[in-house]
């Protein structure tokens, strides 16, 4: 692991980087819980994939990495001082501490539990410290002696085991920590995308100074794959302006009952906005305008929006498109169906 040049990343490109290598699929880094399956579910497809481009790839079972990992965990002891440090070589800043951040509330409310716990932890001349850099030690041998033993290029393992939180949602997973905590070099690139229409990403672990192999990796799956596809919801500017919402006309007519709804689309929000009017149908006799996607391939689906209650021959309203309906309107696949008493299904 020493004396070893260091590493050329434009020239170690190669379209043909996976051919041969032996990359070890972590099982413990895999979800087995229902909601982390699609997340599974995606990567395995990506690794099937660098399996016909040449790549061995080949189940291992790490049981203690996790719990070492973690384990091995020093930004708690370390980030308060090293903060201080850098503070110290801007004599410019307004602040000259973390206690003084938190003491004049320069911060983020979602951050102030984070701070707190950074700001009261023993500092790098703790006995704690010391354990976590031992610990540290202990997840780089068994990150040295699992690559060795199974004569691995890589391990691979999914970057997050679940599909991404919600903005204001915690992110709780391990699987960021043996490269972070380890200091070995890592490299997560796009697996693909869930049903939903989520990101997947597949993280790439090698030995030190592998950073130009992975990069190789990375690039040829870029090559072969081609996994990016650009967000429906950003789409491209035009005139360097967010393009104009996109409006569309819907009509169900049934003599001499006729119902109109007029959508506009924001393409950058997501945002769903509509209007109903109906004619040629007594208010009592109204029971639901709906908003539908198909399933699985299908004609039919369930409701997704409530467009108009019963009894309301006009309404107006907006809803935020999930991602999945968004792919399905820009198919043209969603639809409106109007539900009376005399048509109830």
């Amino acid at each position: 692991w020493v004396a070893r040049p260091m590493p050329h990343f434009v020239e170690a490109l190669n379209a043909n980087a996976l051919r041969g290598v032996r990359i070890g699929a972590v099982k413990e880094f895999f979800g087995r819980n229902p909601v982390e399956l699609p997340v599974s579910k995606v990567v395995r497809s990506a690794l099937t994939r660098m399996q016909q481009a040449g790549a061995e790839v080949v189940d291992i079972s790490m049981p203690q990495l996790e719990a070492k990992a973690l384990s091995a965990s020093v930004i708690a002891f370390e980030f308060r001082d090293n903060l201080a440090v850098y503070l110290a070589d801007h004599p410019a800043a307004p602040v000259k501490s973390l206690g003084e951040i938190l003491q004049r509330g320069l911060y983020l409310a979602e951050l102030r539990d984070d701070f707190m716990l950074l700001d009261t932890s023993p500092g790098t001349s703790s006995s704690q410290y010391a354990k976590a850099m031992a610990n540290r030690a202990a997840l780089q041998a068994l990150l040295r002696q699992t690559l060795t033993a199974h004569k691995l290029d890589a391990l691979v393992y999914p970057t997050v085991r679940r599909e991404p939180s919600l903005i204001g949602d915690p992110q709780t997973d391990p699987n960021c920590e043996p490269s972070a905590n380890s200091g070995f070099p890592a490299m997560s690139v796009q697996a693909g995308f869930t049903p939903d229409g989520l990101p997947v990403g597949l993280e790439l672990l090698g030995a030190p100074l592998s950073d130009a192999k992975l990069l190789a990796f990375g690039y040829a799956w870029e090559q072969l794959a081609s996994p990016r596809q650009p967000p429906l919801y950003t789409p491209p500017l035009e005139e360097r302006a967010a393009p104009h919402p996109v409006a569309i006309k819907v009509a169900i007519v049934a003599d001499p009952v006729k119902a109109e709804m007029d959508f506009n689309f924001d393409r950058v929000t997501g945002r769903l906005s509509y209007t109903v009017a109906i004619t040629g149908l007594p208010a009592d006799e109204m029971l639901a305008v709906s908003l539908h996607q198909p399933v699985d391939g299908g004609t039919d689906g369930p409701v997704i929006a409530a467009l108009a209650p019963p009894g309301r021959l006009t309404h107006a309203g907006h809803i935020a498109l999930p991602v999945s309906a968004r792919a399905s309107l820009h198919q043209g696949q969603l639809y409106v169906s109007l539900l009376t008493k005399q048509n109830p299904r």
